[in-house]
């Protein structure tokens, strides 16, 4: 598993018990820039946070998730 979807995941986890869900979300990955595969994986864990927004700072490059891209 890719660190930035250990991540993702434990805040997921995280909010489990306590309900939080939904809003927007910034993930910062330094090191190796992110893969097709991985940033599929973030966009599947992004929806299961229910983000309306993510926004993803990836070595000098900003990708910002929303709308379609997370439904």
């Amino acid at each position: 598993m890719h660190a930035e979807i250990e991540a993702m995941t434990k805040a997921y986890n995280s909010g489990l018990n306590s309900g939080l869900r939904g809003g927007s979300g910034e993930l910062t990955i330094d090191g190796l820039e992110a893969c097709a595969r991985g940033k599929g994986d973030i966009k599947t864990v992004a929806r299961a946070l229910e983000l309306e927004e993510l926004t993803v700072n990836n070595n000098g490059k900003t990708i910002v998730f929303s709308g379609e891209d997370l439904t």
